[in-house]
């Protein structure tokens, strides 16, 4: 995973009716610590993990509960 070293900012825009609003910037550095880059793909690996987990269990309640409703 490759995590840009840059600038990361997200624009929000406080008026939603005018695309020329006023908004505000939030600068949010990533840090060039190399542990806390590890650390980041850890946990986005294990998300993905989770994710997958929560996908399976969900499917095997969805066909429990078809086969409730069929009997």
């Amino acid at each position: 995973m490759e995590i840009d070293k840059g600038h990361i900012f997200n624009i929000t825009n406080t008026n939603e009716e005018y695309a020329s609003g006023n908004g505000y910037v939030n600068n949010l550095y990533t840090d060039n610590n190399k542990d806390a880059l590890i650390e980041i793909k850890n946990l986005y690996t294990e998300l993905l993990h989770q994710k997958d987990l929560m996908i399976e269990f969900l499917k095997h309640e969805n066909e429990t509960l078809k086969n409730t409703l069929k009997k």
